[in-house]
Order: C-alpha cells, then sequence, then structure tokens
C-alpha cells in the first residue's frame, strides 16, 4: 500500500476512533442522512459506478441496473460543466486529494415531463491503490445543492441592485446640487426641493428593499401605488379629506421609474405646499393614477381652492422647479400638460407602463 493510500486509512481510523464499526456506519448514515447526500463507489479499473438510492434519485439512474458505466453518469451533466468536472477528478486521481464540484444536470422533472434545470453538488477521494500507486478505488457523495444556488444568485442580484441604486442615488443629488447652483434663486426653495428629492429616493429605496425582502431577491418593480402613498403620506396626514388619492391596482413601475415619479410627486406637494392648495386651509388636490391604454399609464394632479380666490395656484412654478419637473418627466419618457386658472391647477402626464400581468389560471 502506498503511502498516500495509507495516510487515507490513518485519517479514518482516527476519525472513528476506537468506535464500533456498527456504530460508526450510523452515525455515517445519520449525517448523509441530515446533509441529504447519497454515496457511490467507482471501480477506476472497470470504470463502473455503484451508488444508493439517494444518487440514484439525484441523477435519474435505474438504481437496480447498477453498475453504471462511469460514461453514463457523466452524460447526465450539463455538457458546458462536464469537463470542468474532469477536470476536478482527474486532479484528485493525480494528487490523493478530495475534489468537490457542484454541476448542472440533465434531467427531466417527472411530474412535469419537462426538461429541469437543478445543480448537483458531488464531492469525492481516492480510497484504494495498488502497491505501484495506480488508483483503484474512489469514493464520494452527491447532493442536491439547487437552493444554495439560488441563494447565491439572489445575492448576487441584490449587491448588483444595491450598487446600482447607491450610483443612481448620488448622481441624482449631484445633478440636483449641480441644477440649483446654475439657477441659484432661493436658497429656502432650493433647500426645500432638494430635501424631498433626497425623501423621495430613500422612500423608494425602503419600498423596493422591503420587496426584495419579501421575495428573497432584489425587486427590479415596484407598485404604484406604493410609491404615491409614501410621497403624499405628510399632507394627507396632515390634510385628512383635503388630500385624495386614487390609483388603479396593479400599476407596477421600475425601480428608476419609481423614483423618478416620486421626486416629482415630491416637487409639485412642495410648490402646492408654498403657493398651491396645500398651503391654504381651504384647498383641496386630488391625485389619479390609471391606464389608459394597455403601455400608458395617465397621472393626473389637481389643486383647488373654492371660491376662485386668486392665489399661489395661478403663478408659473418656479425656474428651479419647473425645470426638475421638465427632467422627470423626460426620464419618464412621458408627455406633460399644466393647465393654471384662478384657484386651480391641473398638471397632467402620459408616460409608458408595463402591461397589466395576465390574470393567473
Amino acid at each position: 500500500m502506498t503511502k498516500a493510500s495509507s495516510s487515507f486509512a490513518d485519517r479514518l481510523r482516527e476519525r472513528l476512533g476506537g468506535m464500533d464499526a456498527v456504530d460508526a456506519a450510523g452515525r455515517a448514515l445519520v449525517a448523509l442522512e441530515a446533509g441529504r447526500m447519497g454515496t457511490w463507489t467507482l471501480d477506476i479499473p472497470s470504470n463502473m459506478v455503484t451508488g444508493d438510492t439517494v444518487v440514484a434519485d439525484l441523477l435519474q439512474l435505474d438504481f437496480d441496473d447498477q453498475p453504471w458505466p462511469a460514461d453514463q453518469v457523466y452524460a447526465r451533466m450539463h455538457p458546458d460543466d462536464l469537463p470542468r468536472v474532469q477536470v476536478e477528478v482527474a486532479a484528485s486521481l493525480e494528487h490523493d486529494a478530495f475534489y468537490e464540484v457542484e454541476f448542472r444536470d440533465i434531467g427531466v422533472d417527472l411530474e412535469t415531463d419537462r426538461a429541469r434545470s437543478r445543480w448537483l453538488g458531488a464531492r469525492g477521494h481516492v480510497t484504494r491503490r495498488a502497491p505501484d500507486g495506480t488508483a483503484l478505488q474512489m469514493i464520494g457523495v452527491n447532493w442536491d445543492a439547487t437552493e444554495a444556488k439560488e441563494a447565491e444568485a439572489r445575492l448576487e442580484a441584490m449587491a448588483e441592485e444595491m450598487d446600482h441604486r447607491v450610483k443612481n442615488a448620488f448622481a441624482a443629488i449631484r445633478a440636483l446640487v449641480n441644477m440649483g447652483e446654475r439657477f441659484g434663486g432661493d436658497r429656502a426653495s432650493f433647500a426645500r426641493t432638494l430635501r424631498g428629492q433626497v425623501q423621495a429616493l430613500a422612500d423608494t429605496h425602503a419600498i423596493s428593499s422591503r420587496l426584495a425582502r419579501g421575495v428573497g431577491g432584489a425587486a427590479v418593480s415596484v407598485p404604484a401605488l406604493d410609491v404615491l402613498e409614501a410621497a403624499l403620506a405628510p399632507w394627507k396626514e396632515g390634510g385628512g379629506s383635503r388630500v385624495v388619492l386614487q390609483v388603479q391596482p396593479g400599476i407596477v413601475l421600475p425601480t428608476a421609474d419609481a423614483a423618478t415619479l416620486a421626486m416629482l410627486v415630491y416637487e409639485l406637494a412642495g410648490e402646492a405646499a408654498e403657493r398651491g392648495a396645500l398651503g391654504r386651509s381651504d384647498g383641496a388636490l386630488r391625485v389619479t393614477l390609471a391606464r389608459q391604454e394597455a403601455r400608458h399609464a395617465a397621472f393626473i394632479w389637481e389643486e383647488t381652492v373654492p371660491g376662485g380666490v386668486a392665489g399661489p395656484t395661478d403663478q408659473a412654478p418656479a425656474a428651479f422647479g419647473a425645470v426638475l419637473a421638465e427632467q422627470c418627466v423626460a426620464a419618464l419618457k412621458g408627455r406633460m400638460r399644466r393647465e393654471h386658472g384662478r384657484g386651480r391647477l391641473r398638471f397632467e402626464l402620459d408616460f409608458p407602463v408595463a402591461p397589466a400581468a395576465a390574470p393567473a389560471a
């Protein structure tokens, strides 16, 4: 027996100590079942594999048709992953080391009779060699690694999404500051607008993060109702029935569009608080969002002051706010129309949205 094979036997004896063989086998079985693992043995000279029922189920091989040719086992692996698996096995044979690898299998979902996509893990080691060092036997385990791979993919997607959001948030804030410097004007108005836009970004991030936690991944779309409720919450809480929000169910927005719409609403609300209906005890605001066509929605912001009192709603918005609103509309790829009258203001925005989801069968 070579030094390499002796080292494996030595490690096995050290691990078992003076444990009874039956007791050791029982503990091994418990460990395998806890890890939902199956065991296999490769007879290297004949290139034939035997395995337990778990391995047979994982690889969809006939348990009663053993031993299986190694090529038959390899045929269950995705062709893009097979070369990597073979390299790992060859390295283990040469260097007398454990190998561990994950690969996609080629199988069929027995319930739907359709091709399935599943990840399996494998770990093995040479356990017996000839006196000249030739490998004679390898023993290993297989397990279903699908859940772990999916969790890993979700974490990667979340990390990418968070990186994207942070970069976009800083870019938006930088653009707002630069725009304010170009327009100059009232510092208080600029500060109010900037606070509103930062809050809009924060609210949208909070909503999408909450949704992401619910689905176990990165939220790529946000319900428009959640966005508008968050943006109008301070005014609805303080304004009672003076602020009415109506949103057609089922309208969802990509996170970038959701942030843009929130920024637009914060700007309109800020203007209304300074010069419009939200700054008057007798003012009223109605905000609606509904589909106009399968892929378009209409956002309408209506302010009124009963009695037609000439006041802030008759004034055009400040230059900074007007440009910001135009940029939000452009980012949403929409068209806007603004109407001013004595004691009233109406802002309309038509912009593209994703088609409504088909009802569940």
